[in-house]
Parts: C-alpha cells; structure tokens; sequence
C-alpha cells in the first residue's frame, strides 16, 4: 500500500506533456522537454530506471562476467584459508608457540626453528676445510679437525678460509662474534647452539669484508644487537634470535654500501626497540617470524621491523616479507620510512601501543623520511592485517598498493581513542611536488572504527574491494564512516577517487563520503547505513559535498550501477557539487534516528548550514531508480536536477522542491520519466511542502 501523505501544496515541475519554461509563485523555475530516450513530449517510459547489468556492487568485466568484491574464493594465499564471505583467514596453532617454538602459515602446530639431527654435528653439511668447534672438548691439542676441534667459535673463524664452513656442536659459546670473512657458520641447531656475550656487545657482527658469509642453524642473544651486517651481502638461515637487549637484527649502509641481506625460516624473538631493522639497505625476509619486540626502558617504540632510509646521500631501503608473520610487537608492526616494502602473502597482528604514551600501534605504516624528503611505497599482497592499532594499512605522504588483502578487528588508538581505521592514503606534507597515491583491489575492510578507508588529500583507486562493520569513533561515538574521500586539513589538498565494484555494508554517519574532492564511481553498492550514536543524525548512502569547514572546494563526479538501499535520511546527496548519476538505484531509505525526520531517496541541495550562501549544485540522473523512501524520491533545494527515463516508486512524495533563500529548484524533465505505485501510473509532479533538506555535516 501507498503511504499516507501528509497535507501539501502542490507545484507541477515535471509534466506529461510539452510544456514551456515557466516561473512559479514559489520562485520555482519549471522545464520540461520535447522528448527522451524511449519516448516524446514527455511520456514516460513504462519500464524505465536504472539497468544494473550484475548484482549490486559487482563489476562488469569484459565478455559480460561479473567480479564480486573482496578477495575472490580462489584468491588467498597459501596459509590462509577464505572466510566465505570477501576475506582470508590465516591457518595457524590454536595456541600462540612459547618461547624457540614457531609455526609458518598454514602449519597447525609449533616446532622448533630447525631440528637437531643426529650425531656430535648433526645435519651440518661438512667438508674439505671446515673449522669444527666443541665446547665439550677438554683433550687439548686444538686444530680444528673433528677429533680435536676448536673450544670457541671465533678461533673457528679466525682459521678457517673464505668460502668453507665453521661447524659448531652443542654449546652455550658465551662470545661476541665477528665475521670479516665469507664463511659459512652452522650450529648442530637453534635448540642446542647459542651464541652471544650479555655484555653489550654485538652477536654476531658481520663486516663489509664478508660478503657472501652464511649463518644457519643456531640462537643468537646478547647484551647488544642480536646480529649487524654491516655493508656486506648474507643469508641467515633458520636462525633464532632472542632476548637481545638492542635490536634483533640489523641490515647497515656503511661507506656508502648497503647490506643485502636474506633471512630466510627463522624466528626473532624478544629483541628490544625494534625486531628487524634495515638502513639504506636491501632485505629479503622468506617464512619467518618477528614478534614480541619488547620496547626501550623509558616504554617507547618495540617495533617488529624499521625499514629506513639511511646514507649520505639518503638512500632509502628496499625490503621484501613473504610468507612470514610479525606478531605482538609494539608501536608498529612494520614501519617504513623513506623506503620500499613489499609484504607479500604475509601476516601482521596483535600490534600494541608504545608503553609510553599508548600512541600508534600500527599494523603497516609508511611516511615520507622527514631528512631527505623520500618517499615511501608499499605493496601489500595476499595478506591480512588483523588486531592492530590506528590503522591496519597506511601511508602518509607515500604510495600504497594493496591486492588481495584483508584488514580487519582494527582498534582505536590505546591513549585517545580516535582512529582505528582499516587502511588509509593520507597528505600531510605542505605544497606537495608528488601527491600520495593508493590503489586498493580485490580487498577486505571488515570490522574497524570512525572510518573504513580514508583517503585524504591523495589520489586512489578503489576497485572489487569491501567495506564493513565501521564502529563509531570509540572516544565519543561519532562518525563510523564507510569511505570518505575528501580534503587534507595539513595542506588544503583535495582528493581525488576511481571507485568500481565497491561493496559498503553496515556502517554509520555517511558509507561513501566525497568532501571537497572529485570522484568517478561504478558499480557500488551501499546498504545497512545508520545514524551516528552520539547524536542521531545522518546514515546517509552516499553523499557528495562541499568542504564547508576551511578550504569550501565543491566535489564533483560521476556516479553509474549505483545501488543504495536501506540507509538513513538520505540515499543519494549532492550538496554544493556537480554529479551525473547514471543507472542509480536507491530504496528503503528511512528517516534518521535523531527526531524520525527526512528519509529522501535522491537529494539535491544547495544549502550547507555551515556557509552562509548557498552553493550551485546540480545533479543529472539518466535511468534512476527511486523506490519505497519514507519522504522523498527526489528532492531538491535551491538547486537543479535534471531526470530522464527514471522511475519513482511508492515515495511518499514522488518528486519535492523548496527554494533556497532567493534560490529557486530546478527540475528539467528530458523525457521517459514515470511514477508509479501499486501498478498505478501518477502524475510525475513536484510537491513544495516546506521540507527542510538533510545537513551535509
């Protein structure tokens, strides 16, 4: 059944037949057309409104396929397992491992980094040359043979040649080590071997002279860092660093040379400040663990790994993790400072605030190096950022791309309880020469706080990705945004967005919000929208707005396979923009919480409240759909609107207008436009009744 109307006073805007321009007493300008798609002089077209060639929120691809959003069923990476519903979930123990114990993805249980094998050297691979060490030895005569080995690893070293192997059995070698030859140095195992002082020395040091040295199958610890590689090029392999008291492992640019290093199957474990940390230097990091970095004593950083530019020239680093996990650290799981990363098939979680002050806590984090002015970039593939802090993805200033990966059960910040955004592009930096880029693809943003994916005074693509479960703003229950695209307050930049096939389900505030800014969006699909918890208001779909608070840049855009459904107080706005919407669908729209009132399926309004003056605002709808809205199908505020071949279903008013100010509303019938409810065909009028159009902020 139709709903009830209230009483109104009726003004013709949009007629079933040609008629001129004309001005009503209202100070509304009326136009209609000569004919449209699919009709003359008005008619309505009977099976008008928007063509949706997929589902809502599904890409059309070529050959006529439709791409669902999020990351596709046969789209996880090894060790995850999909969730059914856009995301992956990694395949891990039920139990965390304790302490030398670790499990790669997709391993259900712990083990040890490396097993011991059998016999007094194991699984060593030993041979012509190899220096043997023995702490057990008590025979004397030391050479280095297996009948009389060497008692301390750095005789070892110190004796053997480039190129061969330093085997060492069971022991506690309580020693600093330095490397300054390309040897490869093999414990029996992790288990069994340790190396390292508690003094604060180093544990192993690995000097520019030794590149092409390897380091397999032992513990490090120590009073210091847990091992350095300074300049040269090196593997360690299956290797447990732990409770170092400076970092676990550091990759060091010296003399204007980086370090190249692979960490490949190990476990760093405990080390102090940061986990992993390179400097003007190249790292590759394969099937490994980084987790528990314990903070500095005055309770800061504790980061899982510091990737750093570093130099003089600056040079920035350049680090690859895949398949590896970064677990319960503290301050950031991976920062990235003027530098390269690339986290591939990879896991990032638990990541804790600095003891400190409760600040930050992020799960990737990449900014511009402060020195040097270099930016960062970062790819994120097949990977899952889970339980971290402020954000679970982002870059400030920098270039971020992420594929494939999920970012979900992000929390607010510990200390002021802003934030916990899924992902985030973000411009900080003044009058900036490059402007920061994001492209997020295929990808999940599932339970988070104040805003999905911000994108702020930065140019991104949004493309077959969801967005769901934002919570409010945890320290005062405002916002609880979907997407906002919009203006950065640090340098007036506006925005910029290509969104297609984009999925935003069960948010508040605003799902997609375009503020100042400019963006093109197809196939998106909005629902479960809801008024904010502190104050009751909005649970709009998607608007698009003028910045009103600093900058006032209008947005502008393109909208096409919209749909917009079950929202609040407004469905689809445009408040001091320019929009053409093709193909848009909106329905269900009920009136928000705060006083029961609005519940408009399309608005146009060039009222703002925060500006004086209204704002020129128009929208173009080609082939919409409005259906079953508590107040309006269409309503327009001292703006224009022009309609061809739409359909308004069962509003409760089909089509309003209200001046604003001096400012009249403009409806411009181009043709094959209907109304109807119930099968009954009615007359497409506007209806001035006094409404008051939904605030944009």
């Amino acid at each position: 059944m139709r709903r009830a109307l209230a009483a109104v006073a009726c003004v013709l805007v949009v007629s079933g037949c040609g008629e001129s321009d004309e001005e009503t007493p209202d100070n509304t300008t009326t136009t209609t057309s000569d004919g449209g798609s699919g009709g003359s002089g008005g008619t309505a077209v009977p099976d008008g409104g928007a063509i949706l060639p997929c589902p809502p929120g599904e890409l059309e691809l070529e050959g006529g396929l439709c791409q669902a959003p999020g990351v596709p069923v046969d789209g996880c990476a090894a060790g995850f397992t999909h969730d059914g519903n856009g995301g992956c979930v990694p395949i891990r123990p039920a139990a965390p491992c304790g302490p030398g114990q670790m499990a790669s993805l997709g391993e259900t249980s712990c083990r040890p980094v490396a097993p011991c094998g059998t016999g007094t050297w194991g699984d060593i691979p030993v041979g012509p040359g190899t220096q043997y060490v023995n702490q057990g030895y008590t025979g004397g005569g030391n050479n280095g043979s297996p009948s009389s080995p060497w008692t301390t690893v750095q005789q070892a070293i110190n004796a053997a040649a480039s190129g061969t192997v330093v085997a060492v059995a069971a022991g506690t070698y309580d020693e600093d080590l330095t490397l300054d030859k390309s040897v490869a140095l093999w414990g029996v195992c992790p288990g069994a071997v340790t190396v390292g002082a508690s003094g604060g020395g180093t544990g192993i040091q690995v000097t520019a002279n030794a590149s092409g040295a390897e380091i397999h199958a032992l513990a490090v610890t120590g009073g210091g860092m847990g091992i350095w590689v300074q300049g040269a090029t090196a593997l360690i392999d299956q290797v447990y660093i732990h409770d170092t008291s400076s970092n676990g492992l550091g990759v060091d640019r010296v003399g204007g040379t980086g370090a190249d290093v692979t960490l490949r199957r190990s476990l760093v474990e405990r080390g102090r400040v940061t986990g992993v940390t390179t400097w003007g230097s190249t790292l590759v990091v394969e099937d490994s663990e980084v987790r528990q970095t314990q903070p500095t004593g005055s309770g800061t950083f504790g980061r899982g790994f510091s990737v750093e530019a570093y130099g003089n020239p600056i040079v920035g680093s350049s680090v690859t993790i895949r398949r590896s996990i970064v677990t319960d650290n503290h301050e950031n799981g991976v920062a990235v400072i003027g530098s390269t990363l690339v986290f591939e098939d990879s896991l990032v979680e638990n990541t804790a605030a600095q003891p400190a002050d409760g600040l930050r806590g992020q799960g990737i984090g990449a900014w511009r190096d402060s020195g040097s002015g270099l930016r960062s970039s970062v790819t994120v593939t097949g990977s899952v950022s889970r339980n971290n802090r402020f954000w679970g993805i982002g870059a400030t200033d920098s270039d971020l791309v992420v594929e494939r990966s999920v970012a979900r059960d992000i929390l607010p910040e510990e200390s002021t309880q802003d934030y916990g955004f899924g992902m985030q592009v973000y411009s900080a930096m003044l009058a900036p020469s490059q402007r920061p880029t994001g492209s997020i693809v295929s990808s999940l943003i599932d339970t988070v706080h104040q805003v999905g994916l911000p994108v702020v005074g930065a140019d991104a693509t949004i493309e077959t990705t969801i967005v769901r479960n934002v919570a409010p703003r945890a320290r005062d229950d405002d916002l609880g945004r979907g997407v906002s695209i919009e203006v950065s307050y640090d340098n007036m930049e506006s925005a910029t967005g290509t969104v297609r096939g984009l999925r935003i389900d069960t948010t508040r505030d605003i799902g997609l919000f375009v503020v100042g800014s400019q963006v093109d969006m197809d196939s998106v699909h909005v629902t479960g929208v809801r008024s904010r918890v502190n104050d009751g208001i909005f649970g709009a779909g998607i608007a698009y707005a003028t910045e009103v608070l600093m900058t006032q840049h209008p947005s502008s855009g393109t909208a096409s396979r919209v749909v917009v459904e079950d929202c609040q107080a407004a469905g689809f706005a445009v408040a001091g923009a320019d929009v053409t919407a093709t193909d848009l669908v909106v329905r269900d729209i009920g009136p928000q919480e705060a006083n029961q009132d609005f519940g408009d399926g399309v608005v146009v309004s060039s009222y703002l409240v925060l500006i004086q003056e209204p704002k020129p605002t128009q929208l173009d709808l080609l082939r919409c759909t409005s259906a079953d809205n508590t107040r309006a199908g269409l309503s327009v505020f001292g703006a224009t609107a022009t309609l061809q071949d739409s359909r308004f279903e069962c509003n409760a008013v089909e089509l309003a207008g209200e001046p604003v100010d001096d400012l009249p509303f403009v409806i411009d019938d181009l043709g094959g436009n209907l109304c109807t409810c119930d099968g009954e065909a009615l007359d497409c009028k506007a209806l001035s009744s006094g409404l008051a159009p939904p605030t944009p902020y």
